[in-house]
């Protein structure tokens, strides 16, 4: 393991590993051009460019000082950025800005950052007007149905929403109960992070079962792939390697069939294989 960027904590552009400073790198993405080497870094209220191949990083949007509004690179003010989602032209880049309950879009070349989701607290932006509740993570559907980066799938604090990137058009996604989400209020859905597979479904972590779900956006149906109700940390199985505490964040490994897991609260990062039939476009 190797550190690419930042030195201390701290706010700073320049040589990767000799200037840079970040002060609480949350969010990441892949800059989809130069994937091998390069990368968008949300660090709270700004967005950093890795480019490793010049050794540099410079600031895209945002500051170091937190705010809500709209504006051209620097000018624009951002909060709790939690994660990134970039289209396949590198053009557009998605994000979660959490802390002012937003979805906000960067235009990558003129560094123009607008609010495409939510309702901002002093009225202005372009979003929907439907206010967000803590959004967290997000990604495309990648059904084979839907054009492709057109739809993109948000976890809330308590709910998946589906979002229209052309209409501006939100719902909320069905989370269909079954005989276990029943038992109790501490089996409902707390999404955390989801990640889309070919096969148009999502691979949900949820916090307040302690599990990983696949979960069907068109029909809401879901089932458990791994977890329990009762975490590693509760049931005192540390080396139960089917138990979660607060899974996190998911990455998906298309060529593998399989995903890996921040599981958060047993600070240990996890690897799972699926099923082949979820990387198959139905």
């Amino acid at each position: 393991m190797t550190t690419v960027c930042g030195t201390e904590s701290g706010f700073a552009q320049g040589k990767c590993l000799l200037d840079a400073a970040f002060t609480y790198a949350y969010g990441l993405c892949i800059d989809p051009l130069n994937p091998r080497t390069a990368l968008y870094v949300g660090d709270r209220s700004s967005i950093r460019y890795c480019d490793l191949s010049t050794d540099t990083v410079s600031l895209i949007a945002g500051s170091q000082r937190p705010g809500s509004n709209d504006g051209f690179g620097s000018a624009a003010a951002l909060n709790g950025v939690t994660d990134l989602l970039c289209s396949s032209d590198g053009e557009r880049l998605f994000v979660v800005d959490e802390d002012n309950d937003l979805i906000r879009l960067v235009n990558t070349k003129s560094q123009l950052v607008s609010t495409v989701a939510g309702k901002t607290k002093t009225g202005t932006g372009t979003g929907t007007g439907r206010p967000l509740h803590s959004p967290r993570k997000f990604t495309f559907d990648r059904s084979p149905a839907v054009k492709p980066e057109s739809v993109i799938f948000i976890s809330t604090s308590a709910a998946i929403l589906r979002f229209d990137v052309t209409t501006r058009e939100m719902s909320t996604c069905k989370w269909n109960s079954n005989s276990e989400s029943k038992r109790s209020d501490a089996d409902r859905v707390q999404p955390r992070a989801i990640r889309s597979v070919p096969s148009g479904h999502l691979i949900v972590s949820d916090f307040s079962t302690h599990s990983i779900h696949v979960y069907d956006p068109r029909t809401g149906d879901h089932s458990r792939l791994a977890g329990s109700a009762v975490s590693v940390e509760r049931s005192g199985q540390l080396d139960d390697a089917s138990r979660f505490d607060r899974p996190c964040d998911i990455v998906v490994v298309d060529h593998e069939h399989s995903i890996i897991i921040a599981d958060y609260g047993n600070c240990r990062i996890r690897h799972m294989t699926l099923p082949a039939s979820l990387f198959v476009n139905t």
